[in-house]
């Protein structure tokens, strides 16, 4: 393994951290509703902005926390992958089948709103007809899946570790031009201490070659 002995040693040390690591980043990712956040709900006022950004970040958190500790307490040793079948033989198949059907609309609203943003993307920034930008929006993911990338935790963490990493690198480099040439007033301030960032942009990187490697 290149990893346990190669110069990227510590992404093998580090695998506990990093092996539930796309998953989580993947649950918490919103950065690209926050424009549409900003226009819909405050009119880009800096004190309600703040406050729903605070509040939508937080709130899935304590959910996710309070999830997961229930279904791990429950289920133990027994504990799926995807959480709920782990569950029938102490929720039973009712409960379960109501279960499944709310990840389905937490997933399939999350994909709404990021094949939007992605359609919007193709759209404004690379200059695509409506149809095409809809056609790579929607047509990408379900030839991937017809091709065999199946497994729900691989492509979560994936998306998460790699994508989500390089957006966040993209968020800081851009927050570090804004600081240093941008020409507006920003809704409110944000000061993020260099070593902070720094231990950002190391995490970003690492969680996307360890994905890579592993």
């Amino acid at each position: 393994n290149f990893a346990a002995s190669g110069p990227l040693s510590f992404l093998s040390s580090a695998g506990d951290f990093f092996l539930p690591y796309g998953v989580i980043l993947f649950s918490l990712a919103g950065g690209s509703d926050i424009p549409e956040i900003r226009n819909f709900f405050t009119g880009g006022r800096s004190l309600v902005l703040i406050t729903v950004l605070i509040v939508g970040t937080l709130t899935p958190v304590l959910i996710y926390a309070v999830f997961v500790t229930a279904v791990l307490r429950l289920s133990g040793d027994t504990t799926s992958p995807e959480a709920l079948s782990g569950l029938t033989s102490i929720l039973g198949q009712v409960w379960i089948k109501y279960g499944a059907w709310l990840g389905f609309l937490a997933v399939i609203t999350s994909f709404f709103t990021i094949g939007l943003n992605i359609q919007n993307s193709f759209r404004l920034d690379f200059g695509l007809s409506k149809i095409l930008s809809r056609i790579l929006t929607a047509g990408v993911p379900l030839t991937l899946f017809f091709y065999g990338y199946k497994n729900f935790i691989n492509i979560l963490s994936f998306t998460g570790a790699v994508l989500g990493g390089l957006e966040g690198l993209l968020l800081i480099w851009i927050w570090r031009k804004s600081k240093i040439k941008g020409d507006r007033d920003p809704e409110y301030q944000l000061a993020i201490p260099r070593p902070l960032l720094f231990l950002l942009v190391l995490i970003f990187l690492a969680g996307v070659i360890y994905q890579f490697i592993y």
